[in-house]
Order: structure tokens, then sequence, then C-alpha cells
């Protein structure tokens, strides 16, 4: 039971962190989620590799850092 409290709670922060991301970062992100390669983002969304690549990881920077902080305040509560 409180294992599935504990990923609720963590699935929630994930997607709060994500959803503060910039449009383009989140759309990038997500594409490559679904397993689209940098050529294939590149293209549909008519932007070079090298942008792709810099907005994949502007969004892992972003998000490693901020949950960080909300796992550094989630767990120092148990």
């Amino acid at each position: 039971f409180l294992e599935n409290i504990v990923e609720s709670e963590v699935f929630q922060m994930i997607q709060t962190v994500f959803n503060e991301l910039s449009p383009s970062c989140r759309e990038v992100y997500q594409l490559s989620l679904h397993g689209k390669s940098h050529e294939e983002i590149s293209q549909l969304l008519d932007i070079s590799i090298n942008t792709v690549k810099k907005h994949k990881n502007n969004a892992n920077h972003y998000m490693r850092e901020r949950l960080k902080l909300y796992f550094a305040c989630y767990f120092s509560m148990y």
C-alpha cells in the first residue's frame, strides 16, 4: 500500500517538473521519450539537430536539478 502511495507521489513530482519545462523543450523531450531520433525530431519540428540536442540537454539538466530538490524535501519528511 505504501509503495503505491510513494509511486504515485513520485510520478506527480516528475509530471510537475516536466510541465515546468518550456513548451519547446517539453515537445522535444516528449518526442524523444516516444522513441524519435534527433533527426526525426529535427524534421518534424523544422529545427536543427543541434537545437534538438540543446533542448534535450536543457530539459535533462533542469529536471535533474528540480527533482533533486523535490526528493530531498520529500525524503527528509520520512
